[in-house]
């Protein structure tokens, strides 16, 4: 037993990242090495899918509009939460101990951490299928083995570049990157081409399956909301506020929206035939398809690392240990996941039903640490160890809320169908704007009565997380 403590305690301090404490200014990195993280992070191929519903559901134009408008909104909201990380220099389950409490935290933390495993194993199925789908044009007898082959490459790739924290998901991103833009932008001009140019897909494509375009908006914004919201867990590292206001923009206005494109142009360019580029290819030839495959790979490879390591910052806050044997326990169990999906679930219709749910739950969360931080205490927030509050009652209730109306909102708009415009406004924005409101008047109510909870320095006895130390 003391040989696999010791084990852990030198994979403990190898990747220890200032996981549950402040990181200190002398020891933050450039705003590149967190751009180039981002814009490897966003490209996240588990997404792909909400670009291909989004093009089967809208004309190319009308989906290319709401990519970008859903993935500029969310830059704006990674940036007033990435601000708050940058100048902590906490990460974003950290940072839920101010209006949470320190105890109160461990819920949306686990809840967090859960959803970023949610996405981790998307991550690992649309690779496997990947691989899937090359055997069956390869080597038909050997098409049911791709799938394990895939989600062993991925948990490697995953995996072995958590042993080393932040240098892991960097290095990962500088190489990944020159092997996603070139092969993606090869595909996308295969695609065109092989329909006779982009004329012919703007003028003769009709969506078979038509959503609105606040629907549309609203699953290109729930494909990536709980990322912008949790910003701080990368942003938290910059030296200064331009790795808030340029690297989490760059990643999702740039590298998101160029994965939803893909989705949405495969579908335009096989007439709603099928959003996957990789059905799409195999019938396009061994370059296209050998370009699908290398794209798969550095996209699931890119994504995949700084997933992991941020969903173990999550748990690393709620059961107060360093975060390295999470990030790895998280990239061993997403390959089970992704073999039960496999065998067990409608993928296309569960990542739909997941994006919906993430649209109502996840924004208040967010809105709340902006109302704590922006418009309650005015930017003045003390050291977090002088936090004694344990649980903040008028938190939840906000968080449920807000949360609750954000899902009524998403249900109606759903429930309309295309011709719904913005009466009830913008499902997954809205949560984000009630939970600040709320959480805004509530906490005001509170603190006017004098109720202990509204305080930080409610409880004497600290919690024995910040006395025990790291």
């Amino acid at each position: 037993m003391g040989g696999l403590r010791g084990t852990l305690s030198r994979v403990n301090q190898r990747g220890y990242d200032y996981d549950i404490e402040q990181v200190p200014l002398d020891d933050r990195k450039s705003t590149a090495s967190l751009s180039a993280i981002w814009l490897g992070y966003t490209v996240q191929f588990a997404t792909i899918m909400v670009g291909g519903i989004v093009g089967l559901g809208m004309s190319f134009k009308s989906a290319v509009a709401a990519i970008v408008l859903g993935n500029a909104i969310l830059a704006l909201l990674s940036i007033t939460t990435g601000l708050i990380g940058r100048r902590l220099g906490l990460g974003f389950s950290m940072l839920t101990r101010y209006p949470f409490g320190h105890r109160g935290s461990i819920i949306p933390s686990v809840f967090c951490g859960i959803v970023q495993l949610g996405w981790l194993t998307f991550c690992y199925w649309i690779f496997a299928n990947a691989f899937q789908n090359m055997f069956q044009l390869f080597n038909p007898e050997l098409a049911r083995w791709g799938f394990f082959v895939g989600v062993l490459v991925s948990t490697l790739l995953t995996v072995v570049p958590l042993f080393f924290g932040f240098e892991g998901p960097k290095w990962v991103s500088w190489i990944s990157i020159p092997l996603i833009v070139l092969p993606l932008l090869y595909v996308m001009s295969v695609l065109v081409s092989n329909v006779g140019g982009m004329q012919v897909i703007l003028n003769t494509y009709h969506p078979p399956q038509p959503i609105s375009f606040v629907k549309g908006v609203t699953l290109v914004m729930g494909a990536w909301l709980f990322g912008a919201i949790t910003s701080p867990d990368f942003v938290r590292l910059g030296k200064t506020d331009a790795a808030a206001y340029i690297a989490p923009p760059i990643g999702l206005i740039i590298g998101e929206s160029l994965v939803l494109i893909l989705g949405a142009l495969t579908a335009a360019s096989t007439f709603g035939a099928t959003w996957n580029p990789v059905e799409a290819s195999t019938k396009l030839g061994a370059g296209a398809s050998f370009a699908v495959l290398l794209l798969y790979l550095a996209a699931m490879w890119a994504t995949n690392v700084p997933c992991a390591w941020s969903a173990s910052l999550q748990f690393a806050n709620a059961f107060q240990q360093p975060k390295t044997v999470f990030a790895i326990s998280l990239g061993l169990i997403a390959p089970f996941l992704a073999i039960l999906i496999q065998y067990s679930v409608g993928a296309l219709a569960a990542i739909d039903a997941f994006i919906g749910f993430l649209s109502s739950v996840i924004p208040p969360v967010g809105g709340i640490l902006v109302a704590e931080y922006w418009f309650i205490r005015k930017q003045k927030l003390p050291e977090i160890m002088q936090v004694k509050r344990r649980w903040n009652p008028v938190a939840y209730l906000s968080w449920f809320l807000a949360a609750a109306i954000n899902y009524w909102t998403n249900q109606a708009a759903t429930q309309a169908g295309p011709s719904v415009s913005f009466e009830y406004g913008l499902p997954g924005l809205n949560g984000f704007i009630l939970a600040i409101i709320l959480y805004w008047i509530l906490n005001s109510l509170a603190v006017r009565a004098k109720v202990p909870w509204a305080d930080y320095d409610t409880d004497e006895k600290l919690h024995p997380f910040f006395t025990s130390g790291r």
